[in-house]
């Protein structure tokens, strides 16, 4: 569902569908704390960073090139989101997508978004886990 959306909105952060945020959310942030072994404010206040991080890099801001070798831009992570590439700038940290050379920063928005025109409108079909990306 998260990828299906033609434009990039700060909503688009959370549109994802219930077994996603089961299981990454739920499951996803307890088994992080008991690996780490990080108290609950500890795993708290990075859920809230990683939350900032998300609403930032779904929000249609203009934001300088420079920013984007420190944390992902809208602008890079439009590129994560662009209709038919799905294959780059993975991480809020560039510095991982430097190395595994994924690694895109452009100077704007240069791509349409989403899997094809009117996709996000199949929200049943996405939730019954059908292939929406075929038109």
């Amino acid at each position: 569902m998260h990828h299906c959306a033609e434009r990039l909105y700060t909503y688009g952060a959370f549109y994802f569908s219930p077994v996603d945020m089961i299981g990454w959310t739920v499951l996803g942030t307890i088994c992080f704390s008991f690996i780490t072994g990080l108290p609950a404010q500890s795993v708290t206040i990075l859920l809230l960073v990683t939350n900032f991080f998300s609403i930032f890099q779904h929000a249609n801001l203009k934001t300088p090139v420079w920013l984007g070798y420190i944390i992902q831009r809208p602008e890079s992570h439009a590129v994560h989101h662009a209709k038919g590439v799905h294959a780059s700038n993975y991480s809020d940290l560039p510095l991982f997508d430097i190395l595994f050379k994924t690694f895109r920063n452009p100077s704007r928005y240069v791509k349409e978004t989403g899997f094809y025109h009117r996709a996000s409108a199949r929200i049943k079909d996405m939730l019954l886990f059908k292939d929406v990306e075929k038109a």
